[in-house]
């Protein structure tokens, strides 16, 4: 025994020792692969110039999918730097093109229905998250498949990824990387989950995906149209949580479809009515949250406040929506709907509720929009 334990204890040095420095190479191999100068914005990329992506990608892979957190944590980085800000903006598409060809096999074997169904494996997020940077239509899929995933958090992630496949979009100046009825076809697919999301932070993530997919000119009546229609369907009727991230979400929502609304920039009325009808609905939310006593007077002060934002920017977005279906009319005068259930008040909770009723009969029931009060619950 003695003298196995001799042994054991001769080799066990010599086997670390030699651990330790392959992990050292293998990290030095990595922080020493780099992209040549100048190949993000080339237009025609050599068999060279794709021999260098490749290995560049090659040089992360193993660790992305690796169980060191640093290793990990750096795979991320090196993988997702060639797109930076300044980048992104004169990336050429044959980059692109390049890059996401080189990367998405590893990304797409990270993303296996065993792995979507074990729970404690970050493989499917991991990979989700760099997905996001690509800005191509494979990549795009990748992510799009994952909305409805039975998980929250790939979903979740899923849904930044599409937010940043936006960004891309918007931001490159030189050649567009998506066409126009691709980023429809996404859009749509975003608007389909969150009429049925009930995860709060998912469905912060989706409206934050569609938020960025507005600020393009083609693509905002869509949006519009999308966001309005989805969120009305998912809260028209809804009972509110008494979880703050559903109204802080919702509060994202309004204030997304009110920027969308106050662009110079023309879109179709009965794309304006949907999402003044959306407003409106989230309008009605805050006050069936009084009435079904989710919020009540001494009570949850953070879901007060976020009540009371969406109210406030719900009312905004129905004026400006107002504004932009009567150029050169003003608005109708309305009591503003947040200040009053900011007090906290057994008597203003009350007042709250009359004055969304006010609101919607005075505002929502009248031309432009002539929507039937009895569609707004208030209760």
């Amino acid at each position: 025994m003695a003298l196995i334990d001799a042994r054991r204890k001769s080799w066990i040095p010599a086997a670390l020792a030699a651990m330790s420095l392959a992990l050292m190479s293998s990290a030095l191999r990595a922080q020493s692969v780099t992209l040549p100068a100048g190949i993000t914005s080339t237009i025609q990329l050599s068999e060279a110039d794709a021999g260098a992506i490749k290995t560049f990608v090659d040089a992360s892979t193993p660790d992305l999918s690796g169980s060191d957190p640093t290793k990990v944590h750096n795979a991320m980085d090196a993988l997702r730097s060639p797109f930076s800000t300044t980048n992104i903006r004169s990336m050429s598409i044959s980059f692109r093109h390049r890059y996401s060809d080189a990367l998405m096999p590893t990304l797409q074997g990270m993303i296996t229905p065993a792995l979507l169904a074990d729970a404690s494996s970050d493989l499917p997020v991991r990979a989700l998250s760099v997905a996001g940077e690509l800005g191509t239509d494979d990549a795009a899929d990748l992510l799009v498949a994952q909305i409805d995933a039975q998980r929250a958090d790939v979903r979740y992630q899923a849904a930044y990824g599409l937010r940043r496949t936006f960004y891309m979009v918007n931001n490159n100046t030189i050649t567009p990387i998506m066409t126009d009825t691709k980023v429809a076809s996404l859009i749509k697919a975003i608007g389909a989950r969150a009429a049925t999301e009930t995860d709060p932070l998912v469905l912060d993530g989706l409206i934050r995906a569609l938020d960025e997919a507005g600020k393009s000119d083609a693509a905002r009546p869509q949006v519009v149209r999308v966001l309005g229609g989805a969120i009305s369907t998912n809260f028209k009727s809804k009972h509110p949580s008494a979880q703050p991230a559903e109204a802080a979400a919702l509060v994202r929502a309004a204030l997304a479809m009110r920027g969308m609304l106050s662009d110079p920039a023309a879109i179709p009325a009965s794309d304006v009515r949907i999402g003044a009808e959306m407003a409106g609905q989230l309008a009605a939310y805050a006050a069936r949250a009084v009435n079904d006593k989710v919020v009540s007077a001494g009570g949850n002060q953070e879901l007060r406040r976020a009540l009371a934002d969406l109210a406030t920017a719900s009312q905004n977005a129905v004026l400006v929506a107002y504004s932009k279906l009567n150029i050169g009319q003003q608005a109708p005068k309305a009591a503003p709907l947040g200040d009053t259930l900011r007090t906290g008040t057994v008597a203003n909770d009350a007042q709250f509720v009359v004055d969304v009723g006010s609101f919607v009969n005075d505002v929502l029931a009248k031309a432009p929009y002539n929507f039937p009060a009895s569609s707004f619950q208030l209760k």
